[in-house]
């Protein structure tokens, strides 16, 4: 089954617990990580043996390489996540920032979702696969996809100008 993210900072508890239940409820689901905030810890206790809290000591890459898929409202983790190769969704009820606070979704980086006990797994496969998300979120991360000795040449040249 899917191992499903949940990664959060300012969130409701009631809106976190719905969107437990509605991932619990999918037999396609097999885990549910949730990744607080360190400044924002979860004091609530889940009754699902898939449901799994990381510790603040977890370094974002081992969550990430966790799941299969990560569901989080605007925060800027969506482009590490996506760096590292694991697809991310926008959920706005998830927190209480301004919708699409950083871009992300108006870019065409992130798929936004409306009802997570709807997840829409085809279209989010075909969303992360197309060429036209690689160029977009090569707009928010100028080094996605190229070679480091190409980006080493690139910096010493700029480094070069510069001291002329």
């Amino acid at each position: 089954g899917l191992k499903i993210g949940i990664f959060i900072s300012l969130f409701e508890e009631s809106v976190l617990t719905k969107l437990v239940q509605a991932l619990d409820r999918q037999d396609s689901v097999s885990s549910i990580l949730i990744r607080p905030h360190p400044a924002h810890p979860i004091m609530i206790k889940f009754a699902s043996q898939k449901v799994r809290i990381s510790e603040n000591r977890t370094p974002l890459l081992s969550d990430a390489e966790a799941c299969d898929l990560v569901i989080g409202g605007s925060s800027s983790f969506h482009l590490s996540v996506l760096k590292y190769g694991v697809p991310t969704v926008y959920w706005n009820e998830l927190d209480y920032i301004d919708h699409d606070y950083y871009g992300f979704v108006a870019g065409q980086i992130v798929y936004e979702i409306d009802d997570p006990a709807a997840m829409p797994f085809q279209d989010i496969y075909k969303f992360y696969n197309s060429l036209n998300w690689v160029k977009a979120f090569s707009k928010f991360d100028a080094s996605y996809q190229r070679k480091q000795n190409d980006l080493n040449a690139d910096i010493k040249d700029a480094i070069l100008k510069l001291s002329a």
